[in-house]
């Protein structure tokens, strides 16, 4: 079975993002554990992704996120 082949382009018309969305990623206050991938390059965009900390890594176990069921619940 052939697929077609997939083909990619580039974005014309990006989408402008609010401004707190574009403002400086270290001064974020949140406890949410946040993942940036490495970069190579010496732009500053990249010197604030490798500085960014996260309040709280781990969760509390009141903080799970699995519910269980009860026996006899389905």
């Amino acid at each position: 079975m052939m697929y077609p082949q997939m083909q990619l382009q580039a974005l014309t018309n990006p989408v402008p993002l609010p401004e707190q969305l574009t403002g400086s990623v270290t001064n974020c206050n949140t406890s949410q554990v946040l993942m940036a991938a490495p970069m190579n390059s010496n732009s500053s965009s990249s010197r604030k992704l490798a500085n960014v900390k996260s309040t709280e890594v781990q969760r509390t176990p009141s903080q799970a996120t699995s519910i269980k069921a009860e026996p006899g619940s389905n």
